[in-house]
């Protein structure tokens, strides 16, 4: 967890980086419709390239660990969850076997304490991370802002179409790009962090009260 945590602290640095170094869009004031979207694809396909060479090396790390960062996080889960239901189970009418009940759900608690905190920082940077990304996907936006918010006139063809949708696409995969995801492809945000902080409580509760 505490190398996830420095990889997602490189990255943002990295992304941090890259927004601060971002080359201006230029396009000649007279340009007609088919250069301008020309040159803004060029420019989002340029910033692609850049983007994704400044976080080749985390994209590797993160690739490398997110699974096990990933077993990590359920395993400190289940372990609040066991200790809750040892808890209970020992509180109130036994529904599992007496050698189960034997079990002491401190020791549970004591394990997922132990994970939630370089979970918890891991879970913060890759939030972090993916709102540097957002900003970077903002910032985007607002220089192609200019070309999109004129579609296409009809006296310009068939390849003005095109060329305005493969703008349009090009600057959603731009939004996508460098985001911090679990393996699935679901991204890593603050709803992991209240599910932990939740169930850390919650177990952290029975397990003394009981």
């Amino acid at each position: 967890a505490n190398v996830a945590s420095m990889t997602l602290r490189q990255r943002r640095r990295a992304l941090r980086f890259t927004c601060a170094n971002v080359p201006p869009l230029v396009i000649a004031p007279d340009a007609d419709e088919q250069t301008s979207m020309r040159a803004a694809i060029a420019w989002i396909e340029e910033h692609a390239r850049c983007s994704g060479f400044a976080l080749e090396l985390s994209s590797l790390r993160w690739a490398v660990v997110r699974t096990p960062v990933m077993m990590l996080y359920m395993c400190a889960l289940q372990a609040f969850a066991g200790a809750t239901f040892l808890s209970l189970s020992q509180r109130f009418e036994p529904l599992v076997c007496p050698g189960i009940l034997c079990a002491d759900p401190l020791a549970l608690l004591a394990i997922g304490t132990a994970l939630t905190f370089p979970l918890a920082v891991l879970i913060f940077c890759a939030t972090q991370a993916n709102r540097e990304v957002r900003l970077f996907g903002d910032s985007l936006q607002e220089s192609i802002q200019k070309v999109l918010s004129q579609p296409p006139s009809t006296e310009a063809g068939d390849e003005a179409d095109v060329l305005y949708v493969q703008l349009r696409v090009k600057a959603a995969e731009a939004l996508r790009q460098g985001t911090v995801c679990w393996p699935g492809g679901r991204e890593v945000g603050c709803c992991e962090m209240v599910i932990l902080v939740i169930c850390a409580i919650a177990a952290a509760y029975v397990s003394i009260l009981f």
